[in-house]
């Protein structure tokens, strides 16, 4: 369930029919702040042998923040947060290798209500686009079984995104992303992967 995040593409090659994952990272800790972290609910489900759906909902909090003017006088406190709702369809187009696409809805609610140079903040809204494919097939090793996974993904293709009425608009950060792993399986007990 959790190739969402990465290449959707993946979800495919599950071996149960139906994954679900939640995850709940804190960040800055050890710094004292209690209220910033990042929650993740992703899922599958597989239609078929060579179609599944899959899902994914990422929230942010970025914890309480003190707002203050150019001179650092406080104003006001806001609770700025992010989300993204997405959903993937993956196919199988061989045995071996897979293709994903995924639509997603991005909320950025960075510093709503503020006033910058005379423009009041918005939320920041935007769409985009993940397509994926992945790789997947043994190769012959004289006396051991492995397994060769290679996986490409182009993520957040998509619009651009504002925070105030500007005509003025930001691209999201677009990535690619290629991984590699090699799965040797040693004998009935053990593997060692490259990745």
């Amino acid at each position: 369930a959790n190739a969402m995040h990465f290449n959707a593409s993946k979800l495919v090659f599950a071996e149960e029919d139906l994954g679900l994952s939640a995850t709940y990272t804190p960040w800055l800790r050890s710094l004292g702040l209690n209220d910033v972290y990042l929650a993740y609910l992703t899922g599958y489900y597989k239609l078929d042998d060579l179609q599944t759906l899959g899902f994914g909902l990422r929230y942010f909090s970025l914890g309480s923040i003190q707002f203050t003017d150019f001179n650092g006088e406080p104003l006001t406190t806001g609770r700025p947060n992010e989300f993204e709702i997405t959903g993937a369809y993956a196919r199988k187009l061989t045995d071996n290798f897979s293709a994903a696409i995924s639509a997603k809805f991005i909320y950025s609610n960075l510093a709503a209500g503020q006033e910058v140079q005379g423009e009041v903040i918005e939320p920041g809204l935007a769409g985009a686009a993940d397509i994926s494919f992945t790789y997947e097939g043994p190769i012959k090793l004289e006396n051991n079984n492995s397994l060769l996974r290679v996986g490409l993904a182009l993520t957040n293709m998509g619009s651009k995104i504002t925070y105030t009425n500007s005509v003025n608009r930001d691209f999201l950060p677009a990535n690619i992303g290629l991984g590699a792993a090699w799965e040797i399986e040693m004998d009935q007990y053990n593997t060692i992967t490259f990745a």
